[in-house]
């Protein structure tokens, strides 16, 4: 079984194309299922209120009536799009594909680590909309006596765990001694260069922070192992972020055939971290 799960892992040209098709089908299947979401959520909303409606006002009546969408059913309506939004751009970002996430606990269960994977934020995010979706059903009598402060603890709600989703979720990380970890991402050619055969797939890994940048023994030492490890510095991390960010991380980054010896180094360099920061302060 194993032999068969690792040949099914080989990065030569026909795995990148592979791993590019996993990529456009998934984010298609994600943009695809937040749309029937949305026109779910929009057409059950309107069936809710029509029946409402109906049941409490005669016909004969010229009364006009409610909305289709209440206030928090438009910021529901606006979260989901921010969601596909996101989601797009974190497909496009991470280019975590189930090719990629196999051959990193593949390799990573060799070295006798585990993998773990963030998905709070999702599921969270998703039953803050059903519960306040459910609590803003016409009879519902607490929910009318405190609108205003259920309205703004669902604001507050959805937004941080739309953000927590965003920042965090879908990350693969293998957690070492201690307070240390290693975080992955993923970075390859969408299209194929007209000149290159062969399509490289890089892997990102980057530690948990270190220190903050101000700290001078904390940045000599990490200048004196990152040296030592031959560890890129400047220029080769693929967070856009880093040059902004007040602390200090170990990054290094391998293509799938050197990935264990890079693996190792980075965790050797934390080992090398913890003990000789310790002894500096």
């Amino acid at each position: 079984m194993q032999n068969k799960k690792k040949s099914e892992i080989s990065y030569d040209s026909r795995s990148a194309l592979k791993i590019r098709n996993e990529l456009l089908r998934n984010l298609t299947k994600e943009i695809i299922f937040v749309i029937l979401i949305m026109v779910f959520y929009i057409v059950f909303s309107a069936i809710i209120v029509q029946l409402k409606y109906t049941l409490t006002h005669s016909p004969f009546l010229d009364t006009n009536p409610p909305p289709i969408l209440s206030s928090n059913r438009k910021w529901s309506v606006f979260l989901i799009f921010m969601f596909a939004f996101i989601g797009i751009i974190k497909y496009l970002y991470q280019k975590l594909t189930p090719s990629l996430v196999n051959f990193i606990i593949y390799e990573i269960k060799n070295l006798g680590f585990n993998v773990k994977k963030n998905t709070g934020g999702k599921y969270l995010f998703v039953l803050t909309i059903i519960i306040f979706s459910l609590l803003d059903m016409p009879d519902f009598e607490l929910y009318n006596s405190y609108k205003i402060l259920f309205s703004r603890l669902y604001l507050i709600l959805s937004l941080f765990f739309l953000l927590l989703w965003g920042l965090n979720d879908d990350k693969l990380k293998v957690t070492l001694k201690g307070k240390y970890y290693i975080k992955f991402d993923f970075d390859f050619k969408l299209l194929k260069e007209k000149n290159s055969e062969e399509q490289s797939i890089r892997i990102y890994m980057t530690s948990n922070k270190l220190c903050w940048k101000s700290d001078k023994n904390g940045k000599r030492l990490y200048e004196e192992i990152s040296r030592s490890k031959w560890f890129p510095r400047k220029g080769k991390n693929k967070s856009i972020l880093s040059k902004i960010n007040p602390f200090l991380y170990f990054r290094e980054y391998s293509e799938p055939i050197n990935f264990q010896n890079q693996f190792l180094a980075l965790t050797l360099a934390l080992k090398d971290w913890d003990d000789k920061y310790k002894n500096n302060l």
